[in-house]
């Protein structure tokens, strides 16, 4: 591993918690693209004449209100949703979203015509759906039909939320026949506080414009007085670390039926079983000694003093009919030193001879009072499982192994994995890939 490269994305992590600092508020990264023209000409005027009430005057006027166009559109049935469709409406405007909900944001002008070309300007369109809340949708005329129809046919981000008691139907519209095969979430078996926090982490793709402005802020600020890179703005490195939190997030990718015909780690999609999408590489679960009963998932509210494992797949996408071995292949991991409300370890996959040579990605522990928490690794627990060439299951108890040092995962040069030895070879096929895991142990402050 480079230890330039891992210097820098060290010392961008330590910048990104010295903004969140600044700006008192959750945030995440954002790229440069992602700001109005007219935003980045007026503050790269303001950055240059190192001008702080400049910049602040900008920022108001560019993130104000009117400035700001809709991100996140809720359809919902009022029979039923209108009183989830609020709360969620609610949630997402205090949490800086620019949300459109008709009640509440329908103001003048035709009524079809306003709904549609809010959709237009939206990334994301929520479905409240409550039972029986597709049973309309027959009518061509019907609100919902129309909205989700529409939605479709533009290509946008559409994120189901099934109520209590809903099921899709046997025989749907053509129109809306799609909506089944979108990555919804059922809300009936998560408390709302989690539902939203699913949502915000792992299906929004917009970013808050609220914290946009913060962010932006904080940075901007932030340099005047350091002279740190902007690394927000400018977009040098934007795939470094991005609001997906996983990267490079434009990698080209793959499924099962077409793997690659080159090395490349975690880009498949349709992997079978609990991992799927392999771009999300990185999860964590509670410890409670039984590994049959672990939840991986993305996020985690932590408590007090509870151990957590953090699981890394690691996978060589490359056909396994083209012997293709990656070289070197080693996996580092990045632990955050300060105590905050919101954590996240980052895990990173490299190989010599892939492409591209490293991916990454991350999982989030969230404070569940809003106090500081701190995330202490627990002293021996890394290990790799993988499969080797007889098919047996082998697991490295990684600090027994003579040939590495276990904190050598969290150093630059990070550890060397591999199917029969920890040599840094890994073969192409699901059959050749593997898991690292590690502990950790949440402390309260």
């Amino acid at each position: 591993m480079k230890k330039s490269s891992y210097n820098k994305t060290k010392q961008e992590l330590t910048t990104y918690q010295k903004m969140k600092q600044k700006a008192q508020n959750d945030i995440t990264f954002i790229d440069y693209d992602q700001l109005p023209q007219e935003a980045r000409e007026a503050l790269y005027k303001s950055i240059e004449k190192r001008n702080e009430k400049s910049i602040k005057n900008k920022l108001d006027h560019l993130f104000s209100g009117d400035f700001i166009p809709y991100q996140v559109f809720i359809s919902y049935r009022r029979e039923g949703g209108e009183d989830f469709a609020r709360s969620v409406y609610q949630e997402l405007e205090k949490r800086g979203y620019k949300v459109f909900f008709d009640v509440e944001s329908l103001r003048s002008g035709k009524f079809n015509e306003k709904l549609l070309s809010v959709i237009d300007e939206c990334k994301d369109i929520i479905v409240i759906l409550p039972p029986n809340g597709l049973d309309r949708c027959s009518d061509p005329k019907d609100w919902v039909y129309r909205e989700v129809s529409y939605a479709i046919r533009k290509g946008k981000n559409i994120i189901p939320i099934m109520l209590k008691g809903f099921h899709f139907p046997d025989s749907m519209p053509e129109g809306i026949q799609q909506l089944r095969s979108y990555n919804g979430i059922t809300s009936s078996q998560e408390l709302f506080s989690e539902v939203m926090l699913k949502l915000r982490k792992t299906r929004l793709t917009c970013v808050p414009q609220r914290r946009i402005r913060r962010i932006v802020l904080a940075a901007l600020l932030l340099a005047l007085a350091s002279a740190v890179v902007l690394i927000i703005l400018h977009g040098n490195n934007k795939n470094e670390i991005n609001q997906h939190g996983y990267g490079p997030y434009d990698r080209k990718l793959f499924s099962l039926q077409s793997p690659a015909d080159y090395v490349t780690f975690n880009s498949i999609v349709d992997n079978n079983g609990e991992i799927g999408d392999e771009r999300y590489f990185v999860s964590a679960s509670s410890y409670t000694g039984d590994a049959s009963k672990n939840h991986w998932t993305d996020y985690t509210t932590v408590e007090e003093g509870q151990e957590y494992v953090v699981r890394i797949y690691v996978d060589n996408n490359a056909a396994p009919s083209l012997g293709l071995a990656a070289k070197d292949a080693r996996v580092y991991v990045i632990l955050p030193q300060d105590a905050g409300t919101e954590l996240h370890v980052f895990g990173k996959i490299y190989a010599a001879n892939a492409n591209p040579d490293t991916v990454w990605d991350s999982t989030g522990f969230y404070s569940k009072d809003g106090r500081n928490f701190l995330l202490r690794y627990v002293t021996g627990s890394a290990k790799y499982y993988t499969i080797n060439d007889s098919g047996e299951l082998i697991t490295h108890d990684l600090e027994m192994d003579p040939s590495i040092q276990e904190l050598h995962l969290f150093q630059t040069e990070g550890v060397a994995i591999g199917n029969n030895a920890l040599n840094g070879e890994i073969f192409g096929g699901i059959s050749s890939s593997g898991y690292l895991t590690f502990h950790l142990i949440a402390e309260y402050q």
